[in-house]
């Protein structure tokens, strides 16, 4: 009997079943790769700079264009550690050194460049991270909906540090599987280390995908005498930024320690509440990109952008 394409062992093995699978050469899979890559791409890049600044937007802005010592002191009592800033900060100016344009190197289409290019390459990793666990043909499909998600669409597009933390995530998740699945680690170790040193670098949500990886480890059933070592190695220098960043220069939990609840957080219940309508709209905003059945969202919603009232444009794209 013929083994199915999607059988996660066989896919795991690196090879493809007879019948199903055989149409799918290595110049078909890439020419399809590339073509949903560049679906990706269009969706990412396509009226980048229509909308104007929203609020978070434009408080990042405003930290990247003072020096860099007022940068990392604009920072020192927010949650999350400096990594995305410093290098958004470089990327705008880098354009304005190459362009000479200011106003340009800090208008939202260029800012915008950078999330949108890292929300293009999640999409191809997201091909690696799946083909650790399932077949070339499914893990083109999974490929296809990252492409054309509107979640992952919609935050390619925000200049806040969550795009090039979903690619550094999947990025670090592929090398993880992988290198447990073939033990290369000359390949896979350093790859895992420098993902996840970008990944922590960007916002202190990383560290749950390593709780997880942990587990994972723990609980393979393959694991070799050099997995847990090497792991607990990178993870080791993975810790030594956000120790000095939130040792030493930031206060953020210090405050957090002295109020006992973190307030930056408490607007989430102004605007999200856990009613029949949020929990309902879990779905629809991940397929459709909005909190069904609250659409367009509400009123209070609309302060939060630059141009105010005129949130129609926003709506637009």
């Amino acid at each position: 009997m013929t083994r199915s394409s999607d059988d996660p062992a066989l896919a795991a093995s690196g090879a493809e079943p007879e019948g199903n699978g055989a149409w799918l050469t290595a110049g078909r899979l890439a020419a399809i790769l590339t073509a949903i890559t560049l679906l990706a791409a269009f969706m990412r890049f396509w009226r980048l700079g229509y909308q104007a600044y929203w609020t978070d937007e434009s408080y990042t802005i405003g930290r990247i264009k003072s020096s860099f010592d007022y940068l990392l002191l604009r920072l020192s009592d927010q949650g999350f550690p400096p990594g995305w800033y410093v290098l958004l900060r470089a990327w705008c100016n880098s354009i304005e050194r190459f362009t000479g344009d200011g106003a340009f190197a800090f208008s939202p289409a260029a800012t915008r460049f950078l999330p949108a290019l890292f929300g293009t390459f999640t999409v191809p990793a997201m091909y690696f991270l799946a083909r650790a666990f399932v077949s070339k043909k499914t893990a083109l499909a999974v490929t296809l909906l990252a492409a054309v998600n509107p979640f992952l669409i919609y935050y390619s597009r925000d200049i806040k540090m969550y795009a090039p933390l979903l690619f550094f995530a999947v990025l670090n998740a592929g090398c993880f599987f992988h290198w447990l699945r073939t033990q290369n680690h000359l390949l896979f170790v350093p790859l895992f280390l420098i993902s996840g040193l970008a990944m922590t670098a960007t916002h202190s949500l990383a560290w749950t995908l390593i709780l997880l990886e942990l587990v994972f480890l723990l609980t393979s059933p393959r694991l070799r005498p050099l997995n847990v070592p090497l792991w607990l190695l990178c993870v080791a220098l993975m810790t030594i930024l956000p120790i000095y960043w939130y040792a030493g220069r930031n206060v953020y939990l210090a405050r957090l320690a002295d109020r006992g609840q973190d307030i930056s957080l408490l607007w989430i219940t102004r605007y999200t509440d856990m009613s029949w309508k949020t929990v309902a709209g879990f779905i629809t905003e991940q397929l459709l990109g909005f909190l069904w059945p609250v659409y367009p969202p509400s009123p209070a919603i609309q302060s939060w952008f630059t141009l105010g009232p005129d949130f129609g444009a926003h709506l637009a794209t």
